[in-house]
């Protein structure tokens, strides 16, 4: 029913809208990949284009005689050191581009086409043969047919007219549209139908009638009337009914793009109020970093001077401490001499106590021996008195220790004055 396509055919993807994002942070870097006929094309990336991107790329692709009219057109997220995202696909026959030169169309998660994920507005252009026929004006008044889905439509009226027999237009029951034409606009919908608009037998215009594309369990009938004299009519009528469908559509083209530029205004602004904010934020965090470091700097020059008192004192209690010990040695020596002594001079007394008598002769000590004739011999006794020569000197012996043969006393003469010397026991 369509005929191979043979020329050139240019295709310009002009923007996308609400593009899916496929990052959690940043901004998304999105681009289109055609392919059709054994040729692969792709428009230039847009950084940052996230999911308003403007492409305004055109490719051209060579066809002889092409027969596979399907066309699949790819948005990626390109990434730098990982694989491409992807953000959407669509994947429909040509004929719905040659049908609509301008228009929105929709792009899907995955190529069952259940799950929209934004829209991409393409301008196609063609120049040469075959694809969609081109109309003619017919006996039955009919002048705009098309099947599909929204914006993914093709035009088939040649097609329909075709089909009318006895002015009258039947569709079949229980038989599926893509299965009359023998192409299907967009797989994975139910809910395409065939808008059909005609004139009526006065010649004013129909207000169209849809056909479901499955389901119908009766026949439709659609009566037409007889413009077989009235040609010139009916090719008014058909020019009228064409350009208002393009201006309409020209209209949703602009009014959508009108949109598209608005929200992606929209999102630069909240973008750059978002950066200001966090350029605020960063600058925030940078004062309160430095203002934490100058805090632990000084914390840790405190530490470090605590550190220095802890060891100045310790080695000030280490000081003590061996002072300490010290002293403790020369307790203990200073302990045991007086002890010593102590017992030494306990037993002098108890001996001189029980009577025992020293013979001193020239063994007095130089302090006492100035003062005894030689050769005479004195003895002395604890607590008694003896008269030395020269009569002015009256010893008492007290305190008298003995130690090496060595007798100590402190000796009083008759002034009260005290002198302690060594007597040695002869």
């Amino acid at each position: 029913m369509f005929a191979p396509l043979s020329g050139k055919l240019s295709i310009t993807l002009k923007r996308g809208k609400d593009l899916r994002k496929t990052q959690m942070l940043g901004k998304q870097d999105p681009y289109v990949e055609v392919k059709f006929a054994g040729q692969k094309e792709q428009t230039k990336v847009h950084n940052d284009g996230d999911r308003f991107p403007v492409w305004d790329s055109t490719m051209e692709f060579t066809c002889q005689t092409v027969q596979d009219f399907t066309i699949k057109l790819s948005v990626w997220n390109k990434n730098v050191a990982a694989l491409d995202d992807s953000i959407g696909v669509l994947q429909i026959p040509v004929l719905v581009l040659l049908s609509n030169p301008s228009v929105w169309l929709p792009i899907y998660r995955y190529e069952d086409h259940r799950t929209e994920c934004g829209k991409i507005l393409v301008e196609t252009k063609f120049e040469g043969s075959g694809g969609v026929p081109v109309r003619q004006h017919s006996n039955f008044g009919l002048i705009s047919a098309r099947y599909g889905l929204g914006n993914v439509n093709v035009n088939v009226l040649p097609f329909v007219q075709s089909i009318v027999r006895d002015l009258k237009l039947v569709i079949p029951p229980n038989v599926d549209l893509s299965e009359i034409f023998k192409m299907d606009p967009i797989s994975g919908h139910t809910d395409k139908s065939l808008f059909i608009t005609y004139l009526l037998g006065d010649g004013k215009t129909s207000n169209g009638i849809h056909i479901p594309e499955s389901g119908r369990r009766q026949e439709t009938v659609v009566q037409l009337a007889d413009f077989s004299s009235r040609q010139q009519e009916q090719g008014v009528a058909m020019k009228a009914a064409e350009s208002q469908r393009l201006k309409h559509q020209a209209a949703e083209v602009k009014a959508l793009q009108e949109q598209a530029q608005a929200e992606a205004k929209k999102e630069a602004e909240l973008r750059k109020s978002s950066e200001a904010s966090l350029e605020a934020v960063k600058k925030m965090a940078t004062a309160q970093e430095a203002r934490l470091n100058a805090e632990i700097k000084h914390m840790q020059n405190m530490l470090r001077e605590e550190e220095k008192k802890v060891q100045r004192a310790q080695l000030e209690i280490s000081k003590l401490t061996n002072e300490v010990e010290l002293l403790r040695t020369k307790l203990g020596q200073a302990n045991m001499g007086q002890a010593s002594r102590s017992n030494m001079g306990q037993a002098a007394r108890s001996n001189m106590g029980q009577g025992s008598e020293f013979n001193m002769s020239q063994g007095l000590s130089s302090d006492v021996s100035s003062y005894v004739a030689p050769n005479t011999y004195n003895e002395f006794k604890v607590g008694e008195t003896s008269q030395l020569p020269g009569g002015s000197w009256k010893q008492t012996a007290k305190h008298i220790t003995y130690s090496g043969g060595i007798l100590k006393a402190s000796l009083r003469n008759s002034k009260g004055w005290w002198k302690t010397s060594e007597i040695r026991a002869g």
